[in-house]
């Protein structure tokens, strides 16, 4: 498409509830000034701001209205006694809602723009080129000047949050549940939203749409000739504006991304600007609301136990005696000053950032200031914690055996100090060390635990990491008891003869082990006690039995920490002699 200047244009779409926001705030405006559009009227203390086609619009705190730049249709001439809670800037006309409700337009109504329905009570407002929606209390939207295109006028029923009205003759809705709906002219696209998009906030440009989602991505749709739907890789926003050929996103820092149309440097934004509380473009123009104080720091993240710097910035210089900004972290771990005093005449001054905790896990501190009850723009900062990970190599052993438990402390960065870590057992039969230390230069440390005591059952036993008293990371084991099997050499054995019993253990011992021994006759005989090995598992004994007249079964027992284990050895009983034929003696 050729490159032009349009004479229709929707510059502030969208209309926005606006906190009330006490003096000290300022605007700040970069892009086209043939009409004197940055020349912001001196002592402007603002709280709302709005681009329209060749001139600019402000909300004063005290609900007063400004306008500079043209004055073509007469959109310098404010009503009179107008206490204003909102505006919304068209292309030759303005838009201005009552804290009561009542909306009142001024400026050309040469589509009958400023002829406010009767009786209209509205929430939100937002002007275009030639047409203006309103939102109800009830959430229903009313449009005028729609009839000269008939396919404007609103869908019947529509219910929304939030309106905007696009610069070529075309609407969009935010539902109750964050769908976009459009209507109006579809010149190239702008009334069909992606599909499946849930948003928090749209803006019209003049033949392109814009669309917050909640996590802060921005999709963009409709004529992209000049780049405005060209979103930058990886934005994250706050808010959204769209202008003529070009779009603003206010960051979660509070600086400005520009994309688009730059022929009058409306995407030049100005170098510093931050602490952006609202933005609004428009033909070829864009506008920040700077917060009155705000915080700044170095760096985007920092790793905990570290430091960072940040810097408290004023929109305008101390006054007389100073200006005491309050600091506040939302993350105990993270340390600011209470306050910082800035002196008389300047606009900035730094304060140190302090963390602990580096055990911690990876989290988003916001940084904060408090002045005079002004608003503010939290700064968000990243605080990369160790995020210690452990990794056991058996989670489930045999207590008393010769298996170690053992595991290894993972962190999510390599330390530049030594760490001296303090551990603790749950359970006794699980020992520990009374400290171990990571190696400065080090990510990782591999922990091998000294064995583990007999137990009598199964039993859980926590083991838990701390520095200084602080929790680190925990881990849990199961410890199983010893167990034997009791065996015999021979299955069966005569009685008056002796055999050989074996415990076979479900691990080898890490230290001897005495297990006592029984049997339950008296005709076979076992020792009190047999010692198995310490590295073994296996342990003969003897066994000796007495003559019997009958067949019988010994059970033999075998106990280890209070558990019984047993085998039952069949024992024969001795052959009797029946008759004895002894052989014929020689005669003498």
């Amino acid at each position: 498409m050729r490159r032009f200047r349009i004479s229709s244009i929707l510059l502030l779409a969208s209309a926005t509830l606006l906190p009330s926001l006490a003096p000290a705030q300022k605007v700040v405006a970069w892009g086209d000034n043939s009409y004197g559009q940055l020349n912001v009227p001196a002592g402007l203390v603002p709280k709302q701001v709005a681009a329209g086609g060749n001139y600019a619009m402000a909300l004063r705190t005290d609900g007063t209205v400004a306008v500079w730049g043209s004055d073509t249709s007469g959109k310098q001439n404010i009503p009179a006694d107008l206490v204003a809670a909102d505006v919304s800037a068209g292309l030759f006309f303005c838009l201005a809602r009552r804290a009561n409700g009542t909306v009142v337009g001024w400026g050309s109504n040469n589509d009958g723009q400023t002829n406010i329905p009767a009786g209209l009570v509205a929430t939100k407002i937002a002007a275009g080129s030639g047409n203006c929606l309103a939102i109800r209390p009830n959430g229903t939207v009313v449009g005028w000047d729609l009839d000269y295109y008939p396919y404007m006028r609103v869908p019947t029923g529509l219910v929304a949050t939030q309106v905007a009205v696009g610069g070529n003759w075309f609407c969009l809705a935010l539902r109750t549940n964050g769908t976009v709906v459009a209507w109006g002219r579809n010149s190239f696209g702008e009334t069909d939203p992606p599909a499946g998009l849930v948003a928090t906030e749209v803006s019209g440009g003049y033949y392109h749409a814009l669309a917050l989602r909640a996590d802060g991505t921005v999709a963009a749709w409709g004529y992209n000739g000049y780049g405005a739907c060209d979103v930058p890789t990886g934005l994250v926003a706050n808010a959204i504006t769209a202008g003529t050929f070009h779009s603003l996103a206010i960051r979660r820092d509070g600086t400005v991304a520009a994309w688009g149309d730059n022929a009058s440097g409306e995407c030049d934004v100005p170098p510093g600007l931050t602490g952006v509380l609202q933005a609004s473009a428009g033909q070829g123009l864009s506008m920040a609301l700077v917060a009155a104080a705000h915080c700044v720091v170095d760096q985007a993240q920092v790793y905990a136990g570290d430091s960072a710097t940040g810097t408290v910035k004023l929109a305008s210089p101390a006054p007389a005696g100073g200006a005491v900004v309050g600091l506040v972290s939302s993350d105990a771990t993270v340390t600011v000053p209470a306050t910082v005093t800035i002196p008389k005449g300047e606009t900035e001054r730094t304060f140190p950032i302090t963390t602990s905790d580096p055990f911690g896990p990876v989290r988003q501190v916001t940084l904060r200031t408090s002045y005079n009850n002004t608003a503010t723009v939290p700064f968000p900062l990243k605080v990369i914690g160790l995020a210690p990970k452990i990794e056991v190599a058996a989670a489930s052993l045999v207590a008393g055996s010769t298996t170690k438990p053992a595991l290894t402390l993972t962190l999510s960065y390599t330390i530049g100090e030594a760490r001296v870590l303090s551990l603790t057992s749950s359970n006794p039969a699980l020992a520990v060390p009374a400290t171990v230390t990571i190696p400065a230069g080090q990510a990782s440390l591999k922990i091998v635990l000294p064995s583990t005591t007999p137990v009598s059952n199964p039993t859980a036993a926590t083991l838990s990491i701390s520095q200084d008293g602080i929790p680190v990371v925990a881990t849990g084991f199961t410890l199983n008891p010893l167990r034997t099997t009791v065996s015999f050499g021979d299955a069966n054995v005569v009685s008056g003869s002796d055999t050989v019993g074996y415990l076979y253990l479900n691990a080898p011992v890490a230290q001897d082990l005495t297990v006592p021994l029984a049997s339950s006759e008296s005709a076979v005989t076992v020792p009190k006690s047999i010692v198995v090995k310490a590295g073994t598992r296996v342990a003969p004994f003897p066994i000796s039995t007495s003559p019997s007249a009958a067949n019988l079964y010994a059970r033999i027992t075998a106990t280890i920490s209070g558990n019984e284990f047993s085998g039952n050895l069949k024992v024969l009983a001795t052959p009797g002699v029946k008759s004895l034929t002894l052989p014929a003696l020689p005669a003498p």
